[in-house]
């Protein structure tokens, strides 16, 4: 009779939606233009790869073996040998989903490295969540994590 509480990356997988995509340039875009406390140089890198694969897969609609770039930056979790979407497909499976919210389309990386003073960085990350939490809401952008809980079937 317990709740089982889950929160869980959807972003990733081969098949991405459009607002997925667009979720992660933006984010590119966003890292480029903001003081963060990782590589300007690869942030730069990411960014270019960004509008190489714009450039041949939209303008020239050529089909190109590459993907967006990743923002894990030298980590990479032992937990992840398996996306997202199958752990929510396995939580469907065993559990009836009470709610679930789909948040963090765009600034995650950026609140989390913000190279600003206290003060700034507060106000900062309070406008950029709330403007991505609506972008998110709307429909407009698709977050990459799920936060929910559920119960056993």
């Amino acid at each position: 009779g317990g709740v089982f509480l889950f929160s869980e990356r959807e972003w990733g997988g081969k098949e991405q939606s459009f607002k997925t995509k667009f979720s992660q340039a933006l984010e590119i875009t966003l890292n480029v233009c903001l003081p963060l406390s990782w590589s300007h140089k690869k942030r730069w890198q990411d960014f270019k790869k960004m509008l190489k694969i714009i450039y041949y897969t939209y303008i020239l609609k050529r089909k190109i073996k590459t993907s967006m770039p990743s923002h894990n930056h030298e980590f990479e979790s032992p937990f992840e040998d398996t996306t997202g979407k199958e752990m929510l497909a396995a939580i469907k499976k065993h559990f009836k989903l009470e709610k679930i919210d789909n948040m963090g389309g765009f600034t995650e990386e950026a609140c989390r490295s913000l190279n600003l003073p206290r003060f700034f960085r507060v106000l900062a990350v309070l406008f950029l969540s709330w403007f991505d939490y609506l972008l998110v809401k709307a429909g407009l952008l698709e977050g990459k994590l799920l936060i929910g809980y559920a119960r056993k079937k």
